[in-house]
């Protein structure tokens, strides 16, 4: 923040905070009819606008100290920056979040969401709310100071405390870069391959994981399965039963129809037999 609104015109070198907690902005370079001092201020958390509360040099109570974050009370809420989150590369309007596990339970850990959508690690005193932005100091590859680094989250789980170093492009854990010289022949510090962690553990449960989730969707498969050849079971059986009915049923009609058959052939041939007596008798009279 470079500029201030209220009477005459100046540009902020700092903000500050007094023993009572109180907001001063500390104004040099003045002009009209202010002067150089420290000024009561109002703070909008939500857009981090910095308003004199009046035109007159105030006294802060105590000795005033500068500070880089504003104080607030509730996850969620917009974070406004001070100068130094400009030097770790945070844009002010970024938003204070907590991360929750795999079973979207809350967490103890803080992240500050950038516009972006990027995590970077924060403190946060739970007791006032005053939040920090976590930062790393070291020697970059081509042997310049890196002070104030943002410090990412990142890593396998998402929450590893990560620095990406710009000269090299390479990533680094951040408790491990601390002070380090990167450029130094002797630097035993390595990056992490990819921006990921190389826990064995995290990898060993990761695969794990996959392999219990790949089990549980052929065990559903599998159900499937079952269930498609238990009906498949079922359906041959009543077609074993159907079957053996109509073959019964035709077999007690074509029975039926073999004795009729029969007892018509019976009653002809006992017709024909006396059809033949009569003209035989005619002729043995004739005869006679």
């Amino acid at each position: 923040m470079t500029a201030i609104t209220g009477l005459g015109s100046g540009a902020i070198s700092e903000i500050a905070k007094d023993d009572n907690g109180d907001y001063y902005a500390h104004v040099t370079g003045t002009t009209g009819n202010t002067a150089d001092g420290y000024y009561a201020v109002d703070i909008d958390k939500a857009t981090g606008e910095v308003a004199l509360k009046d035109g007159n040099v105030d006294t802060p109570t105590g000795t005033p100290t500068t500070t880089s974050t504003y104080d607030f009370t509730d996850a969620g809420q917009t974070v406004s920056f001070g100068t130094d989150a400009a030097t770790a590369g945070i844009s002010t309007g970024a938003s204070l979040v907590k991360l929750q596990d795999e079973k979207g339970n809350d967490t103890a850990t803080y992240a500050i969401k950038a516009q972006d959508g990027s995590l970077y690690a924060a403190n946060v005193d739970e007791a006032t709310g005053k939040v920090t932005v976590k930062t790393a100091s070291y020697t970059d590859a081509d042997g310049k100071a890196v002070t104030d680094a943002a410090v990412k989250l990142g890593g396998d789980n998402g929450t590893t405390e990560i620095v990406v170093d710009a000269a090299s492009g390479k990533t680094y854990d951040a408790g491990a870069l601390q002070n380090v010289d990167l450029s130094s022949a002797t630097n035993t510090v390595t990056a992490i391959p990819n921006g990921k962690t190389t826990s064995p553990l995290a990898a060993l449960d990761d695969a794990i994981s996959q392999i219990d989730k790949f089990r549980s969707s052929l065990g559903a498969v599998q159900n499937r399965l079952d269930s498609a050849v238990t009906n498949l079971n079922n359906t041959t059986t009543n077609l074993s039963e159907a079957q053996s009915r109509i073959q019964d049923a035709d077999y007690a009609t074509e029975v039926s129809n073999m004795s009729k058959a029969q007892i018509i052939q019976q009653a002809g041939n006992s017709v024909l037999s006396k059809a033949n007596q009569v003209p035989q008798q005619v002729l043995s009279l004739l005869q006679g």
